[in-house]
């Protein structure tokens, strides 16, 4: 099995990879008639994306496969690390022949809208410590100090 340089994707953007895939011995496979698979899975071996998320195209020369993964079918996928894996049954055999790691960057546009923060005054605070949610006041945030740190 040959090992791919690791890729680095964007979620939301189409997702076109070309390979020739190869033997041992490092020969193109003679792809016709042949079942062609690829999967992309998660660090914890989960899938990230279904048989119906892409499509498999055979071409030529000799070996050459295409997958196509749509902006509407990656934006699905987390940020994090993945491999993927390429496997071709011929003539009654079954190999996995190419794999490699990727590195998916989640949908930048699809990305949630930062939650409201809500400041507290000391009043406040006290009096919520007095009915027992002394916790929330764990959560709370100066806004101006948290706007000054993340514009700087």
């Amino acid at each position: 099995m040959i090992r791919h340089q690791r890729l680095e994707l964007v979620g939301g953007d189409d997702w076109v990879f070309n390979e020739v895939l190869v033997d041992a011995n490092g020969n193109p496979i003679d792809l016709t008639g042949a079942t062609v698979q690829w999967t992309l899975l998660d660090s914890f071996g989960f899938r990230a994306l279904m048989p119906t998320d892409f499509t498999i195209t055979l071409g030529t020369p000799i070996g050459s496969a295409t997958v196509k993964v749509a902006a509407t079918r990656s934006t699905k996928v987390v940020g994090g690390g993945y491999a993927d894996y390429w496997r071709v049954t011929t003539g009654g055999v079954t190999q996995t022949t190419l794999t490699g790691a990727m590195s998916v960057l989640s949908d930048p546009f699809a990305a949630p809208i930062e939650p409201a923060l809500v400041v507290i005054t000391g009043q406040m605070a006290a009096h919520e410590a007095a009915d027992g949610f002394s916790a929330m006041r764990a959560n709370v945030v100066d806004v101006s100090t948290y706007r000054r740190r993340r514009t700087a």
